[in-house]
């Protein structure tokens, strides 16, 4: 069964993440190269096809990478990243 990792447009607090400026982002790109990690270690990982958005890279980049970390160690299979 594979473990989805789904980014909804709510707000991500994180203390001092209000001064972080948004900036148009390729989603894909930053998601294959928060990925490529995961991928290297043996991981089976499947991307969606993502538009470039408005976010703020280094705090997505981040939850990416804690949603990920959950998925390889409490999950198992598949992990799908669709945003």
């Amino acid at each position: 069964m594979p473990i989805r990792a789904i980014f909804f447009s709510q707000p991500l607090h994180i203390e001092g993440s209000e001064q972080e400026a948004t900036a148009e982002t390729d989603l894909a790109e930053l998601a294959r190269s928060t990925a490529a990690p995961y991928a290297s270690q043996g991981e089976q990982l499947k991307l969606a096809e993502f538009s470039p958005a408005r976010v703020r890279p280094p705090l997505l980049k981040w939850a990416l990478a804690n949603m990920l970390d959950n998925a390889v160690k409490y999950g198992g299979g598949e992990i799908a990243i669709n945003l």
